[in-house]
């Protein structure tokens, strides 16, 4: 429980910020205020949480519900940028908030421009059908 506790609190974060993104039309770059608060939001989990979980024990599983929760019908994302995401978390160490941070911003990214790319072929899409004639003898 207090695991899932403590991953819900990043899941949140990272989709607070996801939100705000996809509003967006402009390239996504997080600002150095962005990640003083991810900062200050990790810190506080590590430090006055009833678990005191640090951040790199968490932070993989963090990312696989974001990816989750982002795509959960698997529709959006490969099998293979999936693992490429998850070997890059593990692999950071120094600066991990950062890394963390700049990999969610990426992967929303690709989220929000496949997301409309495919909404932009299911509008094309649905144009064609209204100009069938679908009374055909």
């Amino acid at each position: 429980m207090k695991k899932l506790t403590t991953l819900l609190v990043c899941f949140y974060l990272l989709i607070g910020l996801s939100i705000n993104l996809f509003a967006q039309e402009k390239e996504l770059n997080y600002s150095q205020e962005d990640l003083d608060l991810a900062k200050e939001i990790l810190d506080v989990l590590e430090k006055e949480h009833f678990n005191k979980r640090n951040f790199s024990s968490i932070k993989k599983e963090a990312l696989e519900l974001y990816i989750e929760r982002l795509d959960p019908n698997k529709t959006i994302f490969l099998d293979n940028e999936v693992k490429e995401f998850l070997d890059r978390i593990k692999d950071s160490s120094q600066n991990e908030e950062e890394i963390s941070l700049k990999l969610a911003y990426e992967i929303f990214y690709v989220f929000q421009s496949r997301y409309k790319e495919r909404f932009a072929l299911q509008t094309s899409l649905l144009e064609k059908i209204e100009d069938l004639d679908l009374a055909q003898n």
